[in-house]
């Protein structure tokens, strides 16, 4: 005789959430993989800190973060030809990074700040390795540590040197705004800023302007030096109102 189990309707979803050999396997390699997955991760930030260290970065060089957490994340566990089921699953996630720190210049806050590069690592990652850092370099190239540690020099030596530029021309333009408003109190006086582009190329640099009540004005290009400026543009209202005969005229009369 044949034994049955009657099952009540209210106990069905016990069932259908139950999950086949095959569906629990996929489970357990989505857990192994995200946690294999984490150790790699954690492992490189582990490998760039001892390369740098080796290289001789102080603590101040560079930055590191390791974070290992669970997290919950749906899971497909049947085969990608089947129709999807997803479960719940807790895995293990890794949140952390290995940055290069060095100095830049920040003209807009006009001041030295601390800047942060992602790096990744090439060749025997434990003696010959070499590392690209883009965010430093501005280039793909492939250096040593030791590159990489001496271009941080240059780069602090950089951003003090436009530091210490950046606030010589500011106290060049103030130096000049008031010299000419001393000069023709009657006139408008301001500090701005011009450019010069052509063929791909972009200036931008420091100018006064001293406009008068004429409407005439002239454009003054500051440099390094107190009273170096010079003429980068004219405008003369009267002349400009001129016909042609008047104005041969004028530059007759001259």
């Amino acid at each position: 005789m044949e034994n049955t189990i009657e099952i009540a309707p209210n106990q069905l979803p016990l069932f259908t959430n139950m999950l086949t050999v095959e569906q629990e396997q996929r489970l357990t390699e989505a857990k192994a993989s995200a946690t294999k997955q984490m150790n790699r991760q954690k492992d490189e930030v582990l490998r760039k800190m001892k390369l740098v260290i080796d290289a001789g970065f102080s603590p101040a060089q560079y930055s590191y973060s390791i974070d290992c957490k669970k997290v919950m994340r749906s899971i497909n566990v049947n085969h990608w030809s089947h129709e999807a089921k997803m479960v719940e699953a807790e895995l293990d996630q890794f949140d952390g990074n290995f940055y290069i720190v060095f100095d830049q210049y920040d003209n807009a806050k006009n001041e030295i700040v601390k800047r942060r590069a992602s790096i990744e690592l090439y060749g025997d990652q434990t003696r010959n390795g070499k590392i690209e850092c883009y965010g430093l370099n501005q280039s793909s190239r492939k250096m040593k540590p030791e590159t990489i540690l001496a271009n941080i020099a240059k780069a602090a030596e950089k951003a003090h040197y436009e530091f210490a530029r950046a606030n010589t021309v500011k106290s060049i333009v103030k130096y000049t705004v008031n010299k000419y408003k001393k000069l023709y109190p009657n006139a408008e006086v301001e500090a701005g800023k011009a450019y010069n582009s052509g063929r791909g190329n972009y200036e931008e640099f420091d100018i006064v302007t001293v406009k008068f009540k004429s409407g005439s004005y002239i454009v003054l290009r500051t440099t390094t030096t107190p009273d170096g400026e010079y003429a980068h543009k004219k405008y003369d209202a009267m002349t400009n109102k001129m016909t042609n005969d008047e104005l041969m005229d004028h530059f007759n009369a001259q």
